[in-house]
């Protein structure tokens, strides 16, 4: 603890020991070799923290963060009923859906969609079917359309941005690669 605190004076951070928590990530099934280290006088050991809103378990599972998310998305979609009671048209409640719903699962997914179970998956399609089905939005968009939606644009600001870079006169290795790209 020692070493952490000097750290973080040396580069001006200030540590505040009420908030951190402390870790030790292990496989979804640990061996029985597997020796805990000893606690950090100061710091709390947990299973789960949350980090930039994103929950994190010890065993590199998703299922704390898949159900928190599913949990305030349900309570979006109660009020998205409230607002189709009022009669505020479809076309409304589907952009509606999109920036309270959609918005929400989608944060941070690039960090966490590589550790979600095929259950916690169709738990998340659950909610765009029952979406769909109250009328809440016009078509019923998966977790994956979002995503692929998402690598699709994030790949043509990259493209977009090697091309730019090529244009003034830094030819790589690459271009062959992007001038066959159709974007």
């Amino acid at each position: 603890m020692i070493n952490i605190k000097k750290w973080s004076d040396d580069n001006k951070l200030c540590l505040n020991l009420d908030k951190t928590k402390e870790v030790i990530f292990r496989g979804p099934h640990p061996s029985k070799l597997c020796i805990t280290p000893p606690t950090i006088c100061d710091v709390e050991r947990v299973s789960s923290a949350k980090l930039l809103g994103i929950y994190f378990t010890d065993k590199t599972s998703m299922s704390d963060h898949i159900q928190h998310t599913v949990s305030v998305s349900n309570q979006r979609l109660y009020l998205l009923c409230q607002l189709k009671r009022q009669n505020l048209p479809v076309e409304c409640l589907d952009r509606i859906f999109d920036a309270i719903v959609i918005s929400n699962l989608m944060y941070a997914s690039p960090s966490w969609f590589g550790y979600i179970s095929v259950e916690q998956l169709n738990i998340i399609r659950k909610l765009f079917v029952k979406a769909h089905r109250w009328g809440l939005t016009k078509n019923c968009t998966t977790l994956m359309s979002c995503l692929q939606l998402e690598i699709r644009s994030c790949l043509k600001l990259w493209v977009i941005d090697v091309r730019w870079v090529m244009l003034y006169g830094f030819r790589s290795k690459f271009h062959a690669l992007f001038s066959s790209a159709k974007i």
